[in-house]
């Protein structure tokens, strides 16, 4: 089997060119590093339509918060919460 390292620009790009997705560019960025860490530690294989099915980015904290019927800390308790840069951030769905 062949294996290709992607780098964050590679990624960043895919997600932003995934018509059916919805990411910012600060959404993006901050996924591709959270998928690289992830990545690091485990076997993984890069597949843009599983990531746009199993996070979802949204502009703030309460947003999120509002979606899941959540207050304060509670939505760390539930799932993984990616800061982005500019106050957006992004969720694995549960």
């Amino acid at each position: 089997m062949i294996y290709q390292e992607l780098t964050t620009n590679y990624m960043v790009d895919d997600l932003l060119s995934d018509g059916y997705a919805s990411w910012t560019y600060n959404q993006a960025v901050a996924l591709a590093d959270y998928i690289q860490e992830f990545g690091e530690e485990t076997d993984w294989e890069w597949d843009r339509v599983a990531i746009r099915c199993d996070y979802t980015g949204y502009a703030n904290r309460a947003e999120a918060e509002a979606d899941y019927d959540l207050d304060g800390e509670e939505l760390e308790d539930h799932t993984t919460v990616i800061i982005c840069d500019d106050g957006e951030i992004v969720i694995h769905q549960f």
